[in-house]
């Protein structure tokens, strides 16, 4: 897929679950007591910063790390590639820099070029391994040193969005695919192949013969084979130095990917329904066909040893292995999180198998295993939540897995499996036994804590969840069905309570009163309107008219509401008057969360980016930002006692804070 529409894509996704659950994540403070303070992390040398549990530094201020930056770039995945002794796994992200990992332990060896240099790159190591290619969707392609991380040099014009190099390192081939086409020509069409000096940098020759768009490229192992994929329906084999056709396979859709095994025997292409062809590059024949994946054939990529075929399909889908001589399915990796899933590397041993989605994921081809030492969120943290008594902190979003953590060691204590869907509120009972939680699949479940284990779960309401809240220790839920439908059902029983007269227009977020009597509804460009449940009407409207609100948030004693929004300041109102008590500007952006300190004596909000701001509202001032993630923070939450602050965050990582002894910037 082209960098510039899968970056499109992305943002639209992940904006659309972000404003779904940071009022959730916002509401979730729990009022109690609890002695849990986190140990600090061991201290590094001096003059060195504090450093996590995997030995990896900690950012100014923070305490602890659950979770881990192993493997996880702070965004979706783009590019990714092997070296070819296997040590060092590259990948690029769709709007950052491209990243050099320790590929048996993630560990971040080095950072190449900048965001405008980077984004969305494609990549591909020389045979020795001290160059890689960089083709980025600033169209420029780039050589860069990895044992240094500077750019050696940049060429080439419009072309680049896909590029190989050689197994003998002397050219570079490139293909511009902005887009797929579906059939469609693009109104960038570009039928050339272009072959690069990889020394020079230079143009070594043009290749023409698709009759569309060329989108994919794949070499032999020994580089006397070049098979090309177009729009056209049609797979090309190059004879390589020279360039010359040597033959054409017509295949039955538009194509997406074309890999050729590495012995050069075999060539596969997969289409824009799912369809997987292989065949005989030496007679040209069909060998087989089979459909991978039923909404489309993104990725294919031959083991070394030419005897697996690996694929990617959609974003739900898991990545499927396949005997290439028999065509029967070997195994299936499952993708943890739902990013996109458009690149995909053997290790060059093949016992490894690398691809990406939101974070860079690891899996043991023989036994399916996911390879990487260390775990943690595979994908944004949408929610959180503190255990009453502060001891544990519970963490879910995009990967479907609820995690709970000791606040105390910030190692992971057990894991809540059984969401096949983002998860998109959290929530304590009051005991802190119990753990609550409503995911997309429309499901709310209650686990044990101790364990992890299902106790019950209930389905309501005929359609998705958009927006979610719980009530404090977990007894309602407040969810949107389609948006406009707002409802209220008892967790306990599974039983719809009173209904709400819902606005005609989209929900944007929602939160509890901190005693459960009144709920919040922030109304696209139509202020917030303010329930009371035990009646069910509405009792009035807060905010400026004509905001899109995406947080909300109540003060502890239940008298003011904070709310956020888009190119809007962060504002607290008086719920009894409904009159604007203070405004806080915005530098830019939007307010992704909020949170009040359980003093009600401090507000915490995130805005677009990876900052968190404070504001002591007692004596009035600003208090220095919390920063150290990688990606926008989409959840807040103070520990009971008042010590910390929980952010998490679209990186796949949370962070608990010394906040209170954050001087005035």
């Amino acid at each position: 897929m082209a960098g510039r529409q899968a970056k499109e894509i992305w943002r639209r996704l992940g904006v659309r679950l972000c404003l779904g659950v940071t009022a959730a994540a916002a509401a979730l403070v729990c009022a109690g007591a609890g002695p849990a303070r986190p140990q600090r992390e061991p201290a590094g040398p001096p003059g060195q910063s504090r450093v996590d549990r995997h030995g990896d530094p900690l950012p100014d201020g923070a305490v602890a790390r659950l979770g881990t930056v192993r493997f996880r770039l702070g965004e979706p995945v783009a590019g990714i590639a092997f070296s070819p002794d296997g040590k060092v796994l590259a990948a690029s992200v769709y709007e950052g820099t491209i990243s050099l990992l320790e590929a048996a332990t993630g560990k971040e060896l080095r950072r190449l070029g900048s965001p405008d240099a980077s984004r969305g790159a494609a990549l591909s190591f020389s045979p020795d391994g001290k160059r890689l290619a960089s083709a980025s969707a600033d169209g420029k392609m780039r050589l860069w040193d990895t044992a240094t991380g500077e750019e050696v040099q940049a060429f080439g014009g419009a072309d680049g969005t896909s590029l190989l190099f050689a197994p003998d390192g002397s050219l570079l081939a490139s293909v511009y695919a902005p887009s797929f086409s579906f059939g469609r020509d693009p109104l960038d069409r570009d039928t050339t192949l272009r072959l690069w000096d990889a020394a020079t940098g230079q143009p070594h020759a043009a290749l023409r013969g698709h009759r569309g768009q060329a989108i994919a490229l794949a070499f032999s192992g020994d580089g006397v084979l070049l098979a090309s994929a177009g729009n056209d329906k049609t797979v090309i084999l190059w004879e390589m130095p020279a360039g010359r056709r040597r033959r054409h396979f017509e295949a039955a859709q538009v194509l997406r990917c074309v890999a050729l095994a590495p012995d050069g025997k075999t060539v596969a292409a997969g289409d824009t329904f799912g369809l997987v062809q292989i065949w005989d590059t030496a007679t040209g024949k069909e060998r087989r066909r089979f459909v991978a994946h039923p909404q489309g054939t993104y990725t294919l990529a031959f083991s070394p040893d030419s005897r697996i075929l690996a694929s990617v399909g959609q974003q739900a889908e898991p990545v499927r292995l396949w005997d290439v001589a028999t065509g029967k399915e070997l195994r299936r990796l499952k993708k943890q999180g739902h990013g996109l899933f458009c690149s995909l590397a053997f290790a060059p041993d093949g016992k490894a198998l690398a691809f990406g989605g939101n974070t860079v994921q690891l899996w043991d081809v023989a036994t399916g295993r996911d390879a990487r030492p260390s775990g943690g969120q595979d994908g944004p943290v949408w929610c959180a939540a503190y255990a009453p008594d502060g001891k544990t902190v519970a963490l879910a979003g995009d990967d479907s897995v609820i995690r709970l953590w000791d606040a105390a060691t910030s190692r992971e204590v057990c894991r809540c499996v059984g969401y096949g869907r983002e998860v998109l509120a959290l929530a304590f009972r009051s005991d802190g036994k119990t753990l609550v939680s409503a995911s997309r699949d429309r499901t709310v479940r209650t686990w044990d804590t101790a364990t992890g284990a299902e106790r019950a779960r209930f389905t309501p309401g005929q359609k998705f969840f958009d927006r979610v809240a719980f009530s404090p220790g977990g007894k309602v839920l407040a969810a949107t069905e389609g948006k406009t439908v707002l409802r209220l059902w008892d967790v306990a029983s599974g039983k719809e309570l009173r209904p709400l007269k819902g606005p005609r227009q989209d929900v944007m977020a929602l939160a509890f009163a901190p005693d459960g009597k009144r709920l919040a509804a922030a109304v696209y460009t139509d202020q917030v309107w303010l329930y009371d449940l035990a009646s069910g009407g509405k009792v009035r409207r807060l905010g400026p008219p004509g905001t899109v609100l995406y947080a909300l948030a109540f003060s502890p004693d239940g008298r003011t509401l904070a709310t956020g929004g888009w190119n809007d300041a962060v504002r607290l109102w008086e719920v009894a008057t409904g009159a604007e008590r203070l405004t806080l500007p915005l530098e830019k952006g939007s307010v992704s969360a909020l949170a009040f300190s359980p003093d009600g004596g401090t507000l915490a909000w995130s805005a677009q980016g990876a900052f968190v701001r404070l504001r002591d509202l007692k004596r009035g001032r600003v208090l220095a930002p919390l920063a150290g993630h990688r990606n926008t923070v989409s959840a807040l939450a103070f520990s009971p006692d008042g010590r910390h602050l929980l952010t998490g965050s679209r990186d796949a990582t949370a962070l608990l804070w010394d906040w209170a002894h954050r001087p005035a910037p």
